[in-house]
């Protein structure tokens, strides 16, 4: 039975039963519009495809997911203040993470300034032993390498590479933005008071501002993915680090980055 044919079928079904139970209905072009979204097939259709009430329930299924979504990230919220601390003494932060991801035990592995999470099927953790103990740039280049000649798509992708450096002021941090992003391209704007007392969130703005608001991503400073540059100005440090556009560590069957261990990760970060 084809699709239109099958949800004309129903559609008469529900009008037949609704005329039975002395109901009164509105008859629409389509009889399909009598459906309710839970009996409207839209997997696998492409978006042209779709009739009008497929996209119309297409958008409400979206919409709900998204809910559900968010709900899941709080109660992830909730959950890591029970979850376990990594502490880096030598880097002189923390971290509080579950104890798995997708099935996968999490692992913290440091090499010179830069501390590395990953799970333990990552190729690069199990490859670890080939890093560089200093340089960071060094670092960073032998990790791509490694990911480069793995059959683990994820070995170098799905890493956190947290960097810590010393910073003693605004320009301090400048440098370590122009070093990551170029000379041109941000500078540093707001800071927002992180949840540990006295580091903030700082935030970055266009050198070059959109020529218009309509031109918005092609400011200098767009950037398409989530990126945390934490600062004390009393430790004098500061780290950063990216997510990146998809989450790194799903939790509880969530792979969404909006309901993930990611954000409640990122956000007990302190330092020690």
């Amino acid at each position: 039975m084809t699709r239109g044919s099958y949800q004309n079928y129903l559609a008469i079904v529900v009008v037949l039963v609704g005329t039975l139970i002395g109901g009164s209905f509105v008859v629409h072009a389509h009889l399909e519009e009598l459906l309710p979204c839970s009996l409207v097939r839209i997997d696998g259709i492409p978006w042209a495809q779709m009739t009008k009430k497929e996209k119309d329930c297409s958008a409400l299924r979206a919409s709900q997911e998204h809910e559900q979504e968010l709900e899941a990230g709080k109660q992830a919220e909730k959950d890591s203040l029970n979850w376990p601390e990594y502490r880096d003494d030598k880097l002189g932060i923390a971290i509080r993470h579950p104890e798995t991801s997708d099935g996968d035990s999490i692992v913290f592995f440091h090499a010179g300034n830069i501390l590395l999470v990953r799970t333990t099927k990552s190729s690069l953790y199990a490859r670890r032993a080939e890093l560089p103990t200093e340089n960071d740039a060094n670092i960073l280049t032998k990790a791509k390498q490694i990911a480069a000649s793995s059959s683990d798509s994820t070995g170098y992708d799905g890493t956190w590479e947290i960097r810590v450096f010393d910073a003693n002021s605004e320009a301090d941090l400048q440098k370590i933005v122009d070093d990551k992003f170029g000379p041109n391209r941000c500078i540093i704007g707001a800071k927002q008071l992180s949840s540990q007392a006295g580091v903030y969130n700082v935030l970055l703005t266009d050198k070059f501002p959109p020529t218009s608001e309509d031109d918005e991503p092609s400011g200098s400073c767009w950037i398409n993915w989530v990126f945390h540059l934490k600062y004390s100005p009393t430790l004098h440090r500061a780290a950063m680090w990216d997510i990146g556009q998809d989450a790194r560590f799903g939790y509880k069957g969530c792979s969404n980055v909006i309901c993930s261990a990611d954000f409640p990760m990122s956000n007990s970060f302190r330092f020690i």
